[in-house]
């Protein structure tokens, strides 16, 4: 059975959120590397007049939040940015997706993360967008596996096509 240790806070108290740049969070979402130990916090932030999407890199085996001060995941583009998913791979990447509202209809954005540093993929300086149709997409989700031949990326979300909503 696995070991569940006491709750830890990993972002700042309410109190010192404001004078620190940060809002409300909500719509947490984990993954974790289990090698490296590395684990990302996803999470909308409320603070300013855009939501932004932001994380938190921390390290499982020493018990210690390696990004104090967090990690923009989104840029700050008008509009809401909700519901952000991570997941890991094998080769220390996370890929954060999110519900996107810079334009309508609302779409699926993403980024990635180096595992080891925190860092914003080089490769990919500005938000990836992943979905692009007539319809409003929402609730995405994000794995990475193996098809038998390679690991590969995938990403699902929910899409509203006229009043009925479908998984894609």
């Amino acid at each position: 059975d696995p070991v569940i240790g006491a709750p830890f806070q990993i972002s700042p108290d309410f109190d010192d959120a404001p004078l620190l740049g940060w809002g409300t969070q909500n719509s947490p979402d984990v993954a974790v590397d289990p090698v490296s130990g590395k684990a990302l916090v996803v999470f909308t932030d409320l603070s300013g007049p855009n939501p932004l999407i932001k994380g938190i890199l921390y390290d499982v085996y020493q018990g210690e939040v390696l990004t104090p001060g967090g990690i923009r995941l989104s840029d700050n583009t008008p509009g809401a940015k909700n519901f952000p998913r991570v997941a890991g791979s094998e080769d220390d990447v996370f890929l954060v997706v999110w519900e996107d509202g810079r334009a309508a209809p609302t779409k699926i954005y993403g980024r990635s993360v180096d595992a080891s540093s925190g860092a914003i993929a080089p490769r990919e300086p500005t938000d990836i967008q992943i979905s692009a149709a007539i319809f409003p997409q929402t609730a995405p989700a994000d794995a990475y596996g193996s098809d038998g031949v390679a690991w590969r990326w995938l990403v699902a979300w929910s899409e509203n096509q006229g009043g009925k909503t479908a998984p894609m």
